[in-house]
C-alpha cells in the first residue's frame, strides 16, 4: 500500500486553488484509466477529458482545451514534474489524498506473502527510502 494524491496542474503559475467554472462546468485533463481521477473530477463537477499519455494531457491544458489536469502524485513520485511540466503551476495541496492498493490476481497470492517479506526487510534496512531518494533526486535534477 502506497500513500498518494490527486494534484491539479493549472496554467496560472500564481493559482494557489482549484480555478472557478464561473458557471460552466470545467474540463479537467485526467489520464485515461486513472479511476480516481476520473472520479474525482465527475466528484467536483468537473467534465472528465480523457488523455492517452502524460504528454497529451499537458498538451491539452496548454493548448486551452482544458482548465486543469489532475495527476496522481505517489510517495512524492509525479509524472508532472519533470521539465516538459516546469512552465506550468502543481497546486500546492492534493485534490483527495488516498492509499494506492495495487490489484492482485489471486494465482499470486504466494508471491505476495514472500514478495512483502522482502518489502518489509527493505523497508527496515533502509534501502527503500534510499531508493526513493535516489528517484526524487533524479527527478529533481530532471526539472532544472
Amino acid at each position: 500500500m502506497l500513500q498518494a494524491g490527486l494534484f491539479a496542474v493549472v496554467l496560472d503559475p500564481d493559482a494557489s486553488s482549484l480555478p472557478r467554472g464561473n458557471g460552466r462546468r470545467l474540463n479537467a485533463v485526467v489520464r485515461r484509466g486513472v479511476l480516481i481521477a476520473e472520479q474525482t473530477a465527475e466528484a467536483l463537477d468537473m467534465y472528465p477529458l480523457p488523455a492517452e499519455n502524460y504528454e497529451q494531457m499537458r498538451r491539452l491544458l496548454e493548448y486551452g482545451r482544458a482548465d486543469l489536469a489532475l495527476a496522481s502524485d505517489i510517495e512524492g513520485l509525479s509524472p508532472v514534474s519533470g521539465p516538459d511540466w516546469s512552465h506550468l503551476n502543481r497546486l500546492p495541496e492534493p485534490v483527495v489524498r488516498f492509499t494506492l492498493y495495487h490489484y492482485l490476481n489471486r494465482r499470486h497470492a504466494q508471491l505476495a506473502i514472500e514478495l512483502a517479506v522482502v518489502l518489509e526487510q527493505l523497508e527496515r534496512e533502509g534501502f527503500k527510502a534510499r531508493i526513493l531518494q535516489e528517484a526524487l533526486s533524479r527527478q529533481a535534477g530532471q526539472a532544472r
